[in-house]
């Protein structure tokens, strides 16, 4: 057998006990003087994560997160070749950053984010309007 969970109340009304019970049991000891508790609300899920954000977006972000210019620099402290090539084409002209990037993630790593903050930054970037 479950029980529900039962506020007592005193004679003004006031909650003075909580209690785990079945409503006969309730109404035989304490008449008159009781109620339902309310279910304790669940916390919000956070919203979804962006598969993808535009260019701007994604620097705002960076840039409100204080983070624009650290990862300008780790694409600028590249080795010249296709790695950092590909870091400056991502950075200024793909039209979208996609979550699912290996480099976005890669570098976010090298840079000391968790996939959380990378998430967030994102959900950040999405309401960022332009």
């Amino acid at each position: 057998m479950t029980g529900q969970v039962f506020e007592i109340l005193d004679g003004g009304g006031a909650v003075i006990n909580r209690i785990v019970a079945c409503p006969a049991f309730v109404e035989q000891a304490y008449p008159g003087r009781w109620r339902l508790a309310a279910a304790p609300l669940e916390p919000a899920a956070p919203p979804a994560v962006p598969e993808k954000v535009t260019r701007a977006q994604g620097k705002a972000a960076l840039y409100k997160a204080g983070l624009l210019s650290k990862v300008e620099d780790y694409v600028q402290a590249l080795p010249e070749g296709d790695d950092k090539a590909f870091a400056q084409f991502a950075l200024h002209d793909c039209p979208h950053w996609e979550r699912s990037s290996v480099f976005l993630n890669s570098a976010a790593e090298q840079l000391g984010l968790t996939q959380e903050q990378i998430d967030n930054l994102f959900r950040q970037a999405a309401q960022i309007e332009l």
